[in-house]
């Protein structure tokens, strides 16, 4: 976020709680549409979350949703239970990365 928001905390403070919630609201979505197969949402969520996770610079996360996001856009047999544990997996390290870093930045 620095090279986007240089010398900007508090832009970047509000925009990593911003994703938080972004990321929130996003995994349900993702979270039914890999358990239903249902492909077209599957995509557009994958997606959206792909991208919000880029731009803070969560690329492990961005990386597993362009997975689930090609394996929505080809509708293939993929293993949706194994990209459904990758997704909370990094859900979860993506969480405490991104709290911490609020919560040392409230520190000075």
């Amino acid at each position: 976020l620095e090279h986007i928001l240089p010398n900007s905390p508090d832009a970047q403070r509000a925009t990593l709680e911003n994703y938080l919630d972004l990321l929130s609201d996003n995994l349900k979505p993702i979270t039914q549409a890999l358990q239903h197969k249902a492909f077209s949402d599957l995509v557009a969520a994958s997606h959206r979350l792909k991208g919000a996770s880029e731009s803070v610079g969560a690329l492990a996360l961005a990386a597993v949703c362009a997975q689930i996001e090609a394996a929505g856009r080809e509708q293939t047999a993929a293993d949706f239970e194994a990209l459904q544990a990758r997704l909370s997996e990094q859900t979860t390290q993506t969480r405490k990365a991104i709290r911490s870093a609020l919560d040392s930045s409230s520190q000075t």
